[in-house]
């Protein structure tokens, strides 16, 4: 199982600086949670341990959020010196990744955000709180496996 860092770092070495390829703190969250969210309905396992949880900006992994809240909505550049380690990915781990990237790399982090909003296991996470409520509640991975899986099977 991939840790949270290793999938960040390699989603930050695929970005393109200075095209709409880019990669921004928010851009990040979101992109990483669609990997944890395919990678459970393709093979029912997530791609990671970290608790998603549901915040006003849609879902976020609290220990990646320490690790790059310091770039607020600027742009995040590849450096060796970032925290994680590519190497330790797994094949299907980087598949799943660069699949993801595939399908959501062009949007940027607000579109993405506002995408995450339209989806049940965000806002179902959100219920009993007003839209602006900071809350942490954790998006439950089942609840992230049965809604992804549904799409696939042409459900959503």
């Amino acid at each position: 199982m991939a840790e949270i860092l290793d999938v960040a770092k390699y989603f930050i070495l695929l970005s393109e600086p200075n095209t709409k390829r880019n990669i921004t703190h928010l851009k990040l969250q979101k992109l990483v949670y669609y990997a944890h969210a395919w990678n459970l309905a393709l093979y029912q396992e997530p791609l990671f341990l970290d608790d998603i949880e549901a915040w006003v900006h849609g879902p976020v992994i609290p220990e990646l959020y320490d690790a790059y809240r310091e770039y607020g909505y600027t742009e995040i550049y590849y450096s060796n010196d970032l925290p994680g380690n590519t190497e330790d990915l797994m094949n299907n781990e980087i598949d799943i990744i660069e699949a993801t990237w595939e399908m959501y790399g062009q949007y940027s982090g607000k579109y993405l955000e506002n995408l995450t909003h339209l989806e049940n296991p965000w806002i179902n996470a959100r219920q009993g709180q007003d839209y602006y409520d900071h809350g942490n509640n954790i998006i439950e991975n089942q609840d992230i496996q049965e809604y992804y899986a549904a799409r696939l099977q042409g459900d959503n």
